[in-house]
């Protein structure tokens, strides 16, 4: 499929939907969102029910991952500063 142009003559853009209903999903919309155009296709044909059941809880699984790597991070940074104020606690 080629590029499509939306109501308003300009190149559609191709986007992706991350929604429990579409994830993943590719389409076209309208490249300006101030010019009130409502231009929508479908890139990617429907998913099959087994992917809509999988992918989003995937992506939860992800994003969980993401703030406990976050948190631990965060952790590590306090943990070293009192490491450095031990130290010299000690030389001192």
């Amino acid at each position: 499929m080629e590029t499509p142009f939306c109501y308003c003559r300009k190149v559609a853009r191709l986007r992706t939907s991350w929604t429990d209903a579409n994830p993943g999903r590719r389409f076209f919309n309208c490249s300006s969102t101030a010019s009130g155009c409502d231009f929508f296709c479908w890139k990617d044909p429907p998913m099959c029910n087994r992917v809509l059941l999988v992918i989003p809880g995937l992506l939860r699984k992800l994003n969980q991952i993401e703030n406990e790597l976050s948190n631990m991070k965060k952790k590590v940074k306090i943990l070293y500063f009192l490491l450095l104020i031990s130290w010299l606690y000690i030389l001192l």
